[in-house]
Protein backbone atom coordinates (compact mmCIF):
# COMPACT_ATOMS: atom_id res chain seq x y z
CA UNK A 1 0.00 0.00 0.00
CA UNK A 2 1.61 3.32 -1.05
CA UNK A 3 2.41 5.71 1.76
CA UNK A 4 1.23 8.66 -0.34
CA UNK A 5 -2.31 7.68 0.65
CA UNK A 6 -1.47 8.75 4.19
CA UNK A 7 0.12 12.11 3.44
CA UNK A 8 -2.87 14.12 4.65
CA UNK A 9 -3.19 12.05 7.82
CA UNK A 10 0.51 12.59 8.55
CA UNK A 11 0.16 16.31 7.87
CA UNK A 12 -2.87 16.71 10.15
CA UNK A 13 -1.29 14.69 12.94
CA UNK A 14 1.93 16.70 12.66
CA UNK A 15 0.03 20.00 12.83
CA UNK A 16 -1.98 18.79 15.83
CA UNK A 17 1.13 17.67 17.73
CA UNK A 18 2.97 20.94 17.06
CA UNK A 19 -0.10 23.04 17.99
CA UNK A 20 -0.41 21.07 21.23
CA UNK A 21 3.28 21.59 21.97
CA UNK A 22 2.97 25.30 21.23
CA UNK A 23 0.06 25.57 23.66
CA UNK A 24 2.00 23.59 26.23
CA UNK A 25 4.96 25.92 25.81
CA UNK A 26 2.71 28.94 26.26
CA UNK A 27 1.19 27.60 29.47
CA UNK A 28 4.45 26.37 31.01
CA UNK A 29 6.60 29.28 29.86
CA UNK A 30 9.21 27.00 28.31
CA UNK A 31 9.87 28.64 24.96
CA UNK A 32 11.64 25.73 23.26
CA UNK A 33 8.87 23.11 23.54
CA UNK A 34 7.55 23.94 20.07
CA UNK A 35 10.90 23.86 18.21
CA UNK A 36 11.95 20.61 19.87
CA UNK A 37 8.57 19.08 19.03
CA UNK A 38 8.88 20.28 15.44
CA UNK A 39 12.31 18.66 15.24
CA UNK A 40 10.95 15.36 16.58
CA UNK A 41 8.00 15.52 14.17
CA UNK A 42 10.39 16.15 11.25
CA UNK A 43 12.48 13.11 12.15
CA UNK A 44 9.38 10.91 12.41
CA UNK A 45 7.82 12.23 9.19
CA UNK A 46 11.09 11.77 7.31
CA UNK A 47 11.26 8.18 8.54
CA UNK A 48 7.59 7.40 7.76
CA UNK A 49 7.45 9.28 4.44
CA UNK A 50 10.86 8.94 2.80
CA UNK A 51 11.42 10.34 -0.65
CA UNK A 52 12.99 8.43 -3.52
CA UNK A 53 16.59 9.25 -4.31
CA UNK A 54 15.82 10.15 -7.88
CA UNK A 55 14.91 13.71 -8.64
CA UNK A 56 16.92 16.91 -8.71
CA UNK A 57 20.07 15.34 -7.28
CA UNK A 58 23.18 17.27 -6.26
CA UNK A 59 25.00 17.83 -9.54
CA UNK A 60 26.03 21.20 -10.99
CA UNK A 61 22.57 21.74 -12.48
CA UNK A 62 20.87 21.23 -9.12
CA UNK A 63 23.30 23.50 -7.29
CA UNK A 64 22.86 26.17 -9.97
CA UNK A 65 19.06 26.18 -9.60
CA UNK A 66 19.28 26.17 -5.82
CA UNK A 67 21.74 29.10 -5.90
CA UNK A 68 19.46 31.00 -8.29
CA UNK A 69 16.49 30.44 -5.98
CA UNK A 70 18.43 31.59 -2.90
CA UNK A 71 19.86 34.64 -4.66
CA UNK A 72 16.49 35.63 -6.15
CA UNK A 73 14.68 35.31 -2.83
CA UNK A 74 17.39 37.25 -0.99
CA UNK A 75 17.24 40.04 -3.58
CA UNK A 76 13.43 40.12 -3.41
CA UNK A 77 13.56 40.27 0.39
CA UNK A 78 16.16 43.05 0.37
CA UNK A 79 14.60 45.20 -2.35
CA UNK A 80 10.97 44.45 -1.66
CA UNK A 81 10.78 44.27 2.09
CA UNK A 82 13.99 45.23 3.88
CA UNK A 83 15.02 48.62 2.52
CA UNK A 84 11.52 50.11 2.70
CA UNK A 85 10.99 49.44 6.39
CA UNK A 86 12.65 50.73 9.51
CA UNK A 87 14.36 48.17 11.71
CA UNK A 88 15.14 48.32 15.37
CA UNK A 89 16.22 45.11 16.98
CA UNK A 90 17.86 44.54 20.28
CA UNK A 91 19.69 41.28 19.94
CA UNK A 92 20.92 39.64 23.10
CA UNK A 93 23.90 37.51 22.21
CA UNK A 94 24.09 34.12 23.87
CA UNK A 95 22.91 30.55 23.66
CA UNK A 96 19.27 31.61 23.09
CA UNK A 97 20.34 33.42 19.93
CA UNK A 98 22.03 30.24 18.69
CA UNK A 99 18.86 28.24 19.39
CA UNK A 100 16.71 30.81 17.60
CA UNK A 101 19.09 30.67 14.63
CA UNK A 102 18.87 26.85 14.54
CA UNK A 103 15.10 27.11 14.66
CA UNK A 104 14.97 29.61 11.78
CA UNK A 105 17.69 28.04 9.64
CA UNK A 106 17.02 24.32 10.14
CA UNK A 107 14.00 23.23 12.16
CA UNK A 108 11.34 25.58 10.79
CA UNK A 109 12.38 25.11 7.14
CA UNK A 110 12.53 21.33 7.58
CA UNK A 111 9.08 21.24 9.19
CA UNK A 112 7.48 23.56 6.64
CA UNK A 113 9.04 21.83 3.66
CA UNK A 114 8.13 18.36 4.87
CA UNK A 115 4.57 19.20 5.89
CA UNK A 116 3.58 21.71 3.23
CA UNK A 117 5.62 21.08 0.15
CA UNK A 118 6.07 17.34 0.51
CA UNK A 119 2.91 16.05 2.19
CA UNK A 120 0.33 18.71 1.30
CA UNK A 121 1.58 19.58 -2.19
CA UNK A 122 2.11 15.88 -2.90
CA UNK A 123 -1.50 15.15 -1.88
CA UNK A 124 -3.02 17.99 -3.85
CA UNK A 125 -1.03 17.18 -6.98
CA UNK A 126 -2.85 13.83 -7.07
CA UNK A 127 -6.22 15.54 -7.54
CA UNK A 128 -5.51 18.98 -9.03
CA UNK A 129 -3.39 20.53 -11.74
CA UNK A 130 0.09 21.69 -10.74
CA UNK A 131 -0.79 25.39 -11.10
CA UNK A 132 -3.79 25.06 -8.75
CA UNK A 133 -1.80 22.94 -6.30
CA UNK A 134 1.08 25.43 -6.18
CA UNK A 135 -1.25 28.40 -5.67
CA UNK A 136 -3.25 26.60 -2.96
CA UNK A 137 -0.19 25.56 -0.95
CA UNK A 138 1.44 28.96 -1.37
CA UNK A 139 -1.65 30.84 -0.19
CA UNK A 140 -1.91 28.56 2.87
CA UNK A 141 1.77 29.12 3.61
CA UNK A 142 1.34 32.88 3.24
CA UNK A 143 -1.74 32.93 5.50
CA UNK A 144 0.25 31.14 8.20
CA UNK A 145 2.90 33.88 8.10
CA UNK A 146 0.90 36.73 9.58
CA UNK A 147 2.07 40.16 8.53
CA UNK A 148 4.35 38.68 5.85
CA UNK A 149 1.74 37.48 3.36
CA UNK A 150 3.36 38.86 0.19
CA UNK A 151 6.84 37.66 1.09
CA UNK A 152 5.67 34.20 2.18
CA UNK A 153 3.59 33.85 -0.97
CA UNK A 154 6.57 34.64 -3.22
CA UNK A 155 8.91 32.33 -1.29
CA UNK A 156 6.39 29.49 -1.37
CA UNK A 157 5.76 29.90 -5.09
CA UNK A 158 9.51 29.54 -5.73
CA UNK A 159 9.82 26.48 -3.48
CA UNK A 160 6.71 24.81 -4.91
CA UNK A 161 7.95 25.44 -8.44
CA UNK A 162 11.27 23.82 -7.48
CA UNK A 163 9.39 20.72 -6.34
CA UNK A 164 7.09 20.52 -9.34
CA UNK A 165 9.32 21.69 -12.21
CA UNK A 166 12.75 20.54 -11.02
CA UNK A 167 11.65 17.49 -8.98
CA UNK A 168 13.39 18.96 -5.93
CA UNK A 169 13.11 16.91 -2.78
CA UNK A 170 12.48 18.13 0.75
CA UNK A 171 16.21 18.45 1.46
CA UNK A 172 16.73 20.74 -1.56
CA UNK A 173 13.92 23.00 -0.44
CA UNK A 174 15.15 22.93 3.17
CA UNK A 175 18.59 24.10 2.03
CA UNK A 176 17.12 26.97 -0.02
CA UNK A 177 14.59 27.91 2.68
CA UNK A 178 17.22 27.69 5.43
CA UNK A 179 19.76 29.81 3.54
CA UNK A 180 17.18 32.50 2.86
CA UNK A 181 16.07 32.47 6.52
CA UNK A 182 19.75 32.69 7.54
CA UNK A 183 20.21 35.73 5.31
CA UNK A 184 17.18 37.46 6.83
CA UNK A 185 18.36 36.53 10.33
CA UNK A 186 21.81 37.98 9.57
CA UNK A 187 20.22 41.24 8.39
CA UNK A 188 18.42 41.62 11.71
CA UNK A 189 21.40 40.58 13.83
CA UNK A 190 23.76 43.03 12.12
CA UNK A 191 21.50 46.08 12.43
Amino acid sequence: MPRERYYLAGLLLALFVVAFASRLGDTTGWEFVEPLTMLAVCVVLTWIFPEPFRGLGWDARALKWMAIAVAALCVIWTLGFWIWNSHSTQIQWGWRLVLHFLFLAVISPWFEEKVLRHLLLGSILKVARPFVSIIFVSVLFALAHKGMFSWALIASLVLCLMRVKLDAKTIHCVVVHGLVNSYVFALYVTT
